[in-house]
């Protein structure tokens, strides 16, 4: 199978923010990291009480990669950029505690 560059981009902007989790990059330095603006940055003044009302729904080709608004002070994401019926995000939460994590999810229309 040929990848396609939405498939390539795709890979490049999630092994980015691995890389960037596993180097510890703030979340306010994460656009810098990776190369690309984020949809979404609470560290740089999105608001998280309106993201609590959008409803991310698990991707199911990610499973083990949710998002947790419980324990996430910090998000930070881009949406995907692969051809999908309802749009796909994947990020870095910041928790509480100080750990930071990927998730991915499916943001389905209102």
């Amino acid at each position: 199978m040929v990848e396609t560059k939405a498939q390539t981009d795709d890979q490049r902007l999630i092994e980015r923010l691995r890389a960037a989790i596993a180097a510890r990059i703030a979340a306010d330095a994460l656009e810098k990291y990776v190369g690309q603006r984020p949809l979404i940055n609470t560290a740089a003044g999105s608001s998280m009480a309106a993201l609590r009302r959008v409803d991310f729904q698990p991707d199911p080709e990610h499973p083990g990669e949710l998002l947790d608004r419980g324990t996430t002070d910090i998000l930070v994401y881009w949406a995907r950029p692969i051809p999908a019926q309802d749009p796909r995000i994947v990020g870095v939460q910041f928790q509480k505690d100080g750990t930071a994590t990927l998730f991915f999810a499916i943001v389905p229309p209102l």
